[in-house]
């Protein structure tokens, strides 16, 4: 069973989680002891059901109205998989979408997948980087490949791989990130960043543990995520927390807090940010959503 890579999964909108499909979300902060309104994102789909465009706007103040501010549009293969993403940022100015960053996916029938980021440069597409996976004979994810564009040298430069291992049912089970050495132009062979996933019995996600490892031993956590869920399988938190030597333990510095629908669809989220002395939340963010 193919699954995609962490990158792909980062690109992937959180629409595709939920049965029904998104309308808006709103976006609120907290200020002064009350919510107040941040960012309104509003969702449309094409003649399939897919996601066509997200459109962003910001609230302001000043005119107590909704300002547009960041359009992203998607196209689609025949088979509904993902061809391409395009960012937009409004001009107020000339009161027009002006292109900003362009994501373009390919999906190959067994091996493997790739992703390219562009920039748009005075006119013109630019590379950036991109991210290059490929599977196994089983049609597992076994390797991944981040690299930057060079454009002085107008050749790709690599960055980070990863090298995954699978359960058979598809899921990961952990990888292996390396950094790419310039000194020696190679990939780093002493120290190495190792993510560890865990899961109940059900398949459901339960977090990750990220690790150092120094000549393949590993010398010490550095950040560990865990997700709850209630009685009916919805997720209800996801707590990220770091891991503080001194103390020799798990420091949350961000949570996620759901409220949902029966169907399971999320209603809303909060999420609240500490800094690692402790206290009261620094920032508290709520996301509520509607749906058709």
């Amino acid at each position: 069973m193919r699954i995609i890579s962490l990158t792909l999964l980062f690109l992937i909108c959180a629409l595709s989680l939920y049965s029904q499909k998104i309308q808006t979300s709103l976006r609120q902060t907290w200020h002064n002891n009350t919510w107040q309104d941040s960012l309104l994102d509003t969702y449309t789909y094409d003649s399939r059901g897919l996601l066509a465009t997200t459109t962003e706007q910001r609230w302001s103040p000043a005119t107590d109205t909704w300002i547009d501010s960041r359009r992203d549009s998607h196209t689609y293969n025949a088979d509904s998989t993902e061809q391409q993403q395009i960012t937009q940022t409004w001009d107020a100015t000339g009161h027009v979408w002006q292109n900003q960053k362009m994501v373009t996916f390919t999906h190959l029938s067994h091996s493997g997948a790739s992703i390219l980021y562009s920039k748009w440069v005075t006119g013109s597409w630019q590379n950036e980087l991109q991210v290059a996976s490929i599977y196994d004979n089983k049609g597992l994810l076994s390797k991944s490949l981040k690299q930057k564009w060079d454009a002085a040298a107008g050749v790709w430069v690599n960055d980070i791989r990863a090298d995954y291992t699978c359960h058979s049912n598809g899921k990961i089970d952990h990888y292996v990130c390396q950094m790419w050495d310039t000194a020696t132009q190679d990939w780093s062979k002493k120290r190495k960043d190792q993510c560890r996933f865990a899961y109940d019995k059900s398949g459901r996600s339960l977090g990750n543990t990220n690790d150092i490892l120094v000549h393949n031993i590993r010398i010490r956590h550095t950040s560990k995520n865990i997700i709850s869920y209630d009685g009916q399988g919805h997720k209800t938190s996801t707590s990220f927390t770091d891991w503080d030597t001194p103390s020799r333990s798990w420091i949350e510095l961000l949570r996620e807090d759901y409220t949902n629908n029966s169907d399971g669809s999320v209603s809303s989220y909060t999420c609240q940010q500490w800094h690692r002395s402790g206290g009261e939340p620094y920032s508290k963010v709520m996301t509520k959503y509607s749906y058709f």
